[in-house]
């Protein structure tokens, strides 16, 4: 499969308006990231980000698989056509992966996707969220205490990983 057959973005995330400023929810900042670029778009363009839908979840981040479902539905498309977006605890604050047809990795909202589409078979953008200094000899200097995902995604955002995130956003939107 090839990157430049995706044809939707999914941004996963949670409604409340509580949540909007949290690591859990960098799924749904990366969409309105690239709504707001998106925009840039000369009408009749053919950039390949002007030609992509784009949709942030309206359901709970752990209950994605039914939004990201009827999605594809709706736009006739198959999942290998798609790319979830949405946040990692094990990767770096700063750095992100992308894949395509990987296990959840423990991400309970990709396994929900997993199990509604019965395949893992679409493309995962992979945030990165832990920060700095959870891993070892990071800056020359041990690494503190491991804190869990269920504690970090529902942090707030401070303006500096605000400001790193809007970084690999760039870079990301860039490379697609």
């Amino acid at each position: 499969m090839c990157m430049s057959d995706i044809k939707l973005i999914i941004g996963l995330g949670n409604p409340d308006p509580e949540y909007g400023n949290t690591y859990h929810n960098v799924g749904h900042q990366f969409i309105l990231f690239l709504i707001k670029n998106q925009k840039l778009c000369a009408p009749n363009s053919t950039a390949v980000l002007c030609a992509i839908k784009l949709l942030k979840t309206d359901a709970y981040m752990n209950e994605s698989g039914a939004c990201v479902k009827t999605a594809l539905k709706k736009y006739k498309l198959k999942p290998d056509q798609a790319m979830v977006a949405h946040d990692d605890s094990d990767i770096m604050l700063g750095a992100y992966k992308m894949s395509f047809a990987r296990n959840a990795g423990g991400h309970r909202g990709v396994q929900n996707i997993i199990d509604y589409l019965k395949t893992n078979k679409f493309w995962r953008l992979r945030i990165g969220i832990r920060p700095a200094s959870a891993f070892p000899a990071s800056a020359g200097k041990p690494a503190k205490k491991w804190i869990k995902a269920e504690k970090l995604v529902l942090k707030k955002i401070s303006p500096a990983d605000q400001k790193k995130l809007q970084t690999v956003f760039k870079e990301v939107m860039e490379e697609l």
